[in-house]
């Protein structure tokens, strides 16, 4: 069986993107200034990065055998990526997103996971095992996923000595308690089998009820990763090791939409670890790869090598 450098199970979905003036509250309506389709999802769209850097990424996971689960398969081929391993449920409904963005790039989303959750550990162990085992890295998300699912697929990496990087972006609290996608001690064991942790910054104040970026990464490398990255919007990015800890500042643009832009900067932090970089290097271009996909809406906006290293040197910095 052919290896990847990146396997990643996780959300597939078709996204549907409305630019409006502002975002509206209810019993409120507004004209629409245009409106974009495209795929994406916190672990495609962070694959699909990785790929245009120039790794050899696949993603693993369920479509139903509509019309959106026909486009995904589409972008997934444009991309140069294999589709191999994607289930086709018959009868199924492929997931989608309806997002609002207005001027200033605030965005308002609504989910429809169906099939996404509908992945379980069995079927991970089942369909998954091989590829998950022959990968450079594999990663997973908490978005729309089962908990025990993303925790199986994590144990087969584990047992098949495969580094694990998780994008636990969710929030926790809506996520166990609200939508029943998993308990407590499946997150903990998880955090004991992952090697790389990102998340956004409130997020993870959240779950570690730290103030201070540097506070909540010592508790999560205390709590089983080895590394730590924290996404901090306009601040940049920290990152942490037991040994090496760097705030990175993050590279200004005009922010027309952040949709998939912690995705694309985890797609950069793949890279970064797959090159062995040190922390800063690793930081300065996921945060590259994280504010050139704010430039323009949709998640999709995303840089091949060429142009994130020509966007780092027009940003002033080393590259």
């Amino acid at each position: 069986m052919k290896r990847y450098d990146i396997v990643g199970l996780g959300s597939c979905l078709v996204d549907h993107i409305a630019k409006v003036p502002r975002i509206i509250g209810p019993e409120e309506k507004i004209n629409v200034q245009a409106v974009i389709t495209g795929f994406g999802g916190p672990t495609t769209n962070n694959l699909v990065q990785a790929a245009r850097l120039g790794l050899s990424t696949v993603w693993i996971g369920r479509i139903g055998d509509d019309s959106n689960g026909q486009y995904i398969l589409d972008a997934f081929e444009k991309e140069g990526m294999d589709t191999q391993f994607i289930e086709i449920v018959p009868g199924a409904m492929s997931s989608q997103t309806w997002i609002a963005v207005d001027q200033e790039g605030q965005r308002c989303i609504y989910m429809c996971s169906n099939i996404t959750c509908t992945i379980t550990p069995e079927l991970v162990r089942q369909r998954y095992e091989d590829v998950i085992a022959g990968a450079r890295l594999f990663h997973s998300e908490l978005c729309q996923l089962p908990l025990a699912a993303v925790l199986e697929g994590a144990r087969i990496a584990k047992e098949h000595k495969v580094p694990v990087s998780v994008d636990y972006d969710v929030d926790v609290e809506t996520y166990i308690h609200k939508n029943n996608l998993g308990t407590q001690r499946e997150l903990e064991e998880l955090l004991t089998l992952t090697d790389v942790y990102k998340s956004g910054w409130s997020i993870t104040r959240s779950l570690t009820g730290m103030d201070e970026p540097e506070q909540a990464a010592a508790q999560i490398l205390r709590r089983g990763p080895r590394m730590v990255a924290i996404t901090l919007g306009e601040a940049g990015s920290y990152l942490a090791t037991t040994e090496e800890k760097v705030r990175v500042p993050a590279i200004p643009v005009k922010t027309v939409d952040s949709t998939g832009a912690g995705d694309a900067f985890m797609g950069g932090l793949g890279y970064g670890l797959l090159q062995k970089w040190p922390l800063k290097r690793m930081g300065e271009f996921s945060n590259a790869c994280g504010s050139y996909c704010c430039q323009e809406i949709g998640a999709q906006y995303l840089g091949d090598l060429q142009e994130i290293l020509r966007f780092l040197r027009e940003s002033g910095l080393n590259w």
